[in-house]
């Protein structure tokens, strides 16, 4: 009686990814995408970095803000819904002012990355990454 109560379950367990896919992954078309490291070194100085091929939070202190913007640009042909998604060590810390918004093509954005160091931050270096994702638009 167990195994058969395990294999309905199975069995309800798969129908129901399909169905999700079918619902929500399958819709979720990536049209592009594009990705940044993230550095931030928690420090009793401040400091900066200008350089652009990441995103320099600089030196900040424990319990202290820093903000940095970037533009978003849709080289697309379409209009797209962009979608951020971040990891590694400074994905809890980080906050885009708009994390998900749409472009038509040829428009622009500017979004506001917001780094936010805990007050028991401990000093050293901190990495991560965010992608910006541009799905297909369904509206």
């Amino acid at each position: 009686m167990r195994k058969i109560i395990l294999l309905i379950l199975i069995i309800l367990a798969g129908l129901a990814c399909i169905i999700g896919y079918l619902l929500f992954g399958a819709s979720a078309q990536i049209l592009g995408q594009k990705s940044f490291g993230m550095q931030l070194t928690v420090s009793d100085t401040l400091g900066f970095n200008i350089d652009t091929n990441a995103v320099y939070f600089g030196k900040a202190t424990p319990n202290s803000m820093v903000k940095r913007d970037i533009i978003v640009n849709n080289n697309l042909m379409e209009r797209a819904l962009v979608v951020f998604e971040k990891s590694g060590e400074l994905a809890g810390w980080v906050t885009p002012s708009l994390n998900e918004f749409y472009l038509n093509p040829g428009e622009s954005k500017s979004v506001t990355l917001t780094a936010k160091i805990p007050n028991d931050a401990k000093m050293a270096e901190y990495s991560g990454k965010i992608v910006v994702y541009f799905m297909k638009a369904h509206n």
